[in-house]
């Protein structure tokens, strides 16, 4: 009976063993999922910082273009006021100069 009981135990102890591989196992699987999970958790969050920085930057860019581009759009509507101006005092001077010529000449008759 000894050696029957010897077979049990080792039998027990043999299951025991191969209960407790399978619970380490899972165990070490299930903390490598979580290692994993962190893991991918923490890469996703620093691409959604790299693309945020990105966007920001580009956010940026694109606004000091607008801004240069509507500073160009006020200075030539600057110079086309300007310009408009200078054409009209030109034509107010070239119609006074066609004045006093009519007037001289009429002067000389």
């Amino acid at each position: 009976m000894f050696c029957g009981e010897m077979l049990r135990l080792n039998d027990q102890t043999r299951r025991h063993d191969s209960l407790f591989f399978k619970y380490s196992y899972l165990n070490a699987s299930i903390v490598l999922q979580e290692q994993l999970r962190n893991t991918q958790e923490k890469r996703m969050q620093n691409t959604i910082s790299e693309l945020e920085l990105e966007k920001t930057t580009e956010i940026t860019q694109l606004q000091k273009k607008i801004d240069a581009l509507e500073q160009q759009i006020g200075m030539k509507g600057q110079q086309y006021d300007d310009a408009l101006r200078r054409a009209e005092n030109d034509k107010q001077q070239a119609l006074l100069l066609g004045e006093c010529i009519l007037h001289r000449k009429s002067q000389y008759r």
